[in-house]
C-alpha cells in the first residue's frame, strides 16, 4: 500500500505536521504513537534551532499531557514548567494560562485537591487579567 504521508522539506512545517498528528493520535487515545510523533516534532525543532516557535512550545505541552495520561506526573510537571518558561521567554500573550490549566488538571488527577484548587484560583485570576488586558487593547484599537 502506498503511503499518504507528505514529503516535508521545511523543518518548521515538518515539526508542525508531527505535533498536530501527535495531538490527533493523543485525542484518539493512541498514546505511544502520539508520544513518538510529538517527540519527533521537538527533535526537529531542536535540530534546526526552532525552540522559539509556537510549535515547539505546543509540542512541549502535548508531551506533558501524554506523560500525564501515562501516569508519570513528575515528568509531566517538568514538561509543563518547560512550556511555561518558553511562553514567558518568547512573550506569548496568553502567558501562564495553558500552564496553570495543565497543572490544575494534573493535581486534580493526582487527587491532590488543595493544590488543584490553588492552581484553579491562579488560573481564574490570570484569565480575568488576560480578558481585561485584551479588552483594553481592543478598545484602544477601535
Amino acid at each position: 500500500m502506498e503511503t499518504l504521508l507528505p514529503v516535508l522539506n521545511d523543518p518548521l512545517l515538518a515539526s508542525r505536521y508531527y505535533v498536530l498528528r501527535g495531538n490527533n493520535l493523543y485525542r484518539r487515545r493512541q498514546y505511544p504513537e502520539a508520544r513518538t510523533d510529538t517527540e519527533l516534532s521537538r527533535k526537529i525543532c531542536e535540530k534546526y534551532k526552532l525552540e522559539y516557535t509556537t510549535v515547539y512550545t505546543f509540542s512541549t505541552f502535548v508531551l506533558g499531557t501524554i506523560v500525564q495520561k501515562e501516569g508519570n506526573y513528575e515528568e509531566a510537571i517538568k514538561y509543563f514548567e518547560k512550556g511555561r518558561a518558553l511562553k514567558k521567554k518568547n512573550n506569548y500573550h496568553d502567558g501562564d494560562l495553558a500552564y496553570l490549566e495543565a497543572m490544575e488538571n494534573l493535581y486534580e488527577q493526582k487527587e491532590n485537591f488543595p493544590e488543584a484548587l490553588n492552581f484553579q484560583k491562579k488560573l481564574t485570576d490570570s484569565t480575568v487579567a488576560f480578558i481585561i488586558r485584551n479588552s483594553g487593547e481592543n478598545l484602544r484599537k477601535s
